[in-house]
């Protein structure tokens, strides 16, 4: 029984893998607000995804990879729907590629054979309402400046600058607890918060 952990996956089987990933980081409340058929443009985007060029490579060619990604996926979208302005999907574009790589770094089996452990100074939070309340609120108990232009509205609304100062405070949150901030999903996702008690 123990050899059943400890044998390599066959290619067959890391494609598989990464598919049920793909699937299980796009539900249904996920793309909320979208049209019907975002759900399932973005799982067939995930399952293709070329995770190869992240076995090697330094942080700004991972944040070359990131942009790539949400672009193609950008154009994916907004020609196969009824919102065909690119700037409307920035959101959940980069949201989804986002979900993606903290569920397939937090996978042993991927992030073994595509060594994502490599990048994962580089990851950013994946963006929704309930990350972006707790980064506001985390940011404002540490004395972390936070505009309030930058209040959360929609994720139709975000796009990559304001996506930008969130990263930023993420990482600094982050810093602040001795971790990385793909790690804040787990805290903030939920509900939870991790230096603010009253908000």
């Amino acid at each position: 029984m123990a050899n059943l952990y400890v044998r390599k996956l066959s290619s067959q089987d890391l494609d598989a893998l990464q598919t049920y990933v793909a699937a299980a980081s796009v539900g249904p409340s996920t793309v909320r607000s979208y049209p019907g058929e975002t759900k399932s443009i973005c799982q067939r985007h995930l399952s293709s995804l070329n995770l190869r060029p992240l076995r090697q490579g330094s942080p700004s060619d991972f944040r070359t990879f990131l942009t790539r990604q949400t672009q193609s996926l950008i154009r994916k979208l907004s020609s196969n729907s009824a919102l065909p302005i690119p700037e409307s999907y920035f959101g959940v574009a980069r949201k989804v590629v986002n979900i993606f790589l903290h569920n397939a770094y937090y996978n042993q089996f991927l992030c073994e054979h595509f060594s994502l452990w490599r990048h994962v100074e580089s990851y950013e939070v994946p963006l929704d309402s309930k990350v972006a309340r707790g980064i506001r609120a985390d940011s404002r108990s540490l004395g972390l400046a936070f505009e309030p232009s930058w209040e959360w509205s929609s994720l139709r609304a975000f796009d990559a600058s304001t996506n930008q100062r969130y990263q930023e405070l993420a990482r600094a949150i982050a810093e602040s607890m001795a971790t990385y901030r793909v790690h804040l999903d787990d805290y903030y996702y939920p509900g939870g918060f991790l230096w603010a008690f009253d908000t």
